[in-house]
């Protein structure tokens, strides 16, 4: 066993693939390290309301830059999102930090029978989460905490297989995963 900072253990990649040795211990973990603060609380709750009840489908739509080019200029497109939300979805919250993956989202709503919701919160092209930029940091940080604890509060996800935000919003959920 050696001590190391955050930094060194991401750059060193070991954590890579540990999902799999450390999955039994993952619900408790994140039980105790991300526990929502009552405004957080507050904004889910009114959020859970304005999309009409819990029995929603979270559809978190990754794209940005970084995303693109760490994953050699092949991300899912929209379209394969849509195509996944099941047909028995009645409410849909729609996750995206990305303004042009938020305007294709309102495009599709107006044209859908389904009920849709969203938080109001800034969104970025590039991504700003993380510390990748500190004057973002207050901000990324409730967005974060309010979108992470508002999709683990529906039913399913439809979301990508290369992003870490999967894990965290349906980690020790009994929620259905669809993986694009």
């Amino acid at each position: 066993m050696q001590n190391m900072s955050l930094k060194a253990f991401w750059a060193s990649r070991r954590w890579y693939g540990m999902s799999k040795a450390t999955a039994s211990l993952q619900p408790r973990a994140f039980e105790i390290l991300f526990r929502p603060r009552k405004f957080v609380i507050n904004h889910v709750r009114r959020l859970i309301e304005q999309c009409g009840g819990r029995d929603f489908w979270t559809v978190y739509y990754r794209n940005s830059p970084e995303k693109l080019k760490e994953q050699g200029g092949r991300l899912p497109e929209f379209d394969r999102y849509i195509r996944q939300i099941p047909t028995s979805a009645k409410r849909i919250l729609w996750q995206t930090s990305n303004p042009q993956g938020f305007a294709k989202m309102l495009e599709f709503s107006a044209s859908s029978s389904r009920q849709y919701c969203h938080t109001n919160f800034t969104r970025h092209l590039h991504d700003v989460w993380g510390g990748r930029n500190s004057s973002f940091n207050d901000e990324s940080g409730i967005i974060g905490a309010v979108n992470g604890e508002a999709a683990r509060n529906g039913v399913g996800c439809v979301t990508a297989s290369s992003s870490m935000w999967s894990w965290f919003i349906t980690v020790g959920t009994t929620q259905k995963v669809i993986i694009v």
